[in-house]
């Protein structure tokens, strides 16, 4: 906390944070003679230490000699009362967020809480209104859960992760329909030449300068938002938080999205587009791609036979199966989504629509014709 005094900064108070989870102080120091002290370190100033418990509120300050100074207890929605006071003027209290002292009211980052009546002061900014109540905190158990963006209610455990949920990444399930049916109407549309052109670049050799030169069947098709190089928006706000969650923060939910019911890694569900590929390549000549060809091709591919061009085996390699033959047998049309999802523990409830980014539709690549 810093004001500009006698023409310099001059800092009133600095905060040192953990890093086990996002609001978790660790100390403070407080400058205690501001108009001769320009920093808070200096002989006479005071640190204090952060006492938290297992749901993150702050329930003692200690000093350096570990003496207890102030003390909080707080009712099951966090009203507080302090119980021993040193005048510290320390903002954080209720699940280690900031309290405002004038208006009562926390601050959650994306919303203000109010405990006097258990709510948040302002509506899910998300528009999540399934509960009935889109000012509900902490699902209505602020004694076991903790929501430090003010979106997402968890354990404090997962919290200690990293986040507030094992959340899957958005629902993806409208956008990749319309991208399935508007790539249908586009392989009906082209001649029988550009038909056999583009079945015959899933297997080609042909270098495609568009990726980089690799041989084409390696980089044949992709849907522009869920294949490897194109995922990063699923990490990045709106989405996360408070739902998919970055790369190594708690490993298996990042780069996930949501279809129907079930959470997959977002390259797995890419592979719909190779079966859907495959099965209208079919109809063009039926002993040549056939939905063996498309099986075998796959395997090949994704269990690491193909070493000798740097292709190690996918830890998807199942799911991607299991997705290109629901894209064969004609997904969306009822029972061909896959049943097993490969990321079963991230919750499917992320509350932020597809789109919310920014991101327009989907876009389907299919060599030599390129992206549409």
């Amino acid at each position: 906390m810093c004001k500009c005094c006698r023409h310099h900064w001059q800092v009133n108070r600095q905060f040192v944070y953990g890093g086990q989870y996002i609001d978790e102080p660790l100390l403070f120091d407080r400058n205690d003679d501001p108009e001769t002290d320009n920093d808070c370190t200096e002989a006479g100033d005071t640190r204090y230490l952060y006492c938290q418990n297992a749901n993150y509120n702050v329930m003692a300050l200690t000093v350096d000699n570990a003496t207890t100074v102030e003390t909080y207890r707080y009712d099951p929605y966090g009203e507080c009362t302090v119980v021993i006071d040193d005048s510290s003027q320390n903002p954080y209290r209720f699940q280690g967020q900031r309290y405002d002292s004038e208006t009562g009211l926390y601050y959650f980052k994306n919303r203000y809480y109010w405990p006097k009546l258990g709510r948040f002061g302002q509506p899910d900014p998300v528009e999540d209104v399934s509960n009935g109540n889109s000012y509900i905190a902490f699902g209505c158990s602020p004694a076991s859960l903790v929501d430090s963006y003010g979106l997402q209610a968890g354990t404090a455990a997962d919290a200690n992760a990293g986040t507030t949920a094992r959340c899957c990444g958005p629902d993806v399930t409208e956008p990749l329909k319309a991208a399935m049916s508007a790539l249908r109407a586009r392989f009906r549309g082209w001649t029988p030449k550009q038909m056999r052109q583009a079945c015959e670049g899933l297997t080609s050799w042909a270098k495609d300068p568009a990726r980089g030169g690799q041989p084409a069947f390696l980089n044949a098709w992709d849907i522009d938002r869920l294949w490897r190089g194109g995922q990063t928006w699923i990490n990045t706000p709106p989405y996360c938080p408070p739902c998919a969650i970055p790369k190594g923060v708690i490993a298996g939910c990042e780069s996930s999205v949501q279809v129907q019911k079930g959470c997959w890694y977002a390259g797995t569900v890419n592979y719909v587009t190779f079966g859907v590929m495959s099965r209208l390549c079919f109809s063009v000549d039926p002993k040549r791609w056939n939905k063996k060809w498309m099986e075998d091709l796959i395997e090949r591919y994704k269990s690491g036979k193909y070493w000798w061009i740097g292709f190690g085996a996918g830890a998807n390699y199942w799911s991607s199966l299991d997705w290109a033959k629901a894209g064969y047998d004609g997904w969306p049309r009822a029972g061909t989504t896959p049943v097993t999802a490969d990321r079963p523990t991230c919750k499917t409830v992320c509350k932020v629509p597809y789109g919310r980014g920014g991101e327009g539709p989907f876009r389907v690549y299919w060599y030599p014709h390129g992206w549409k």
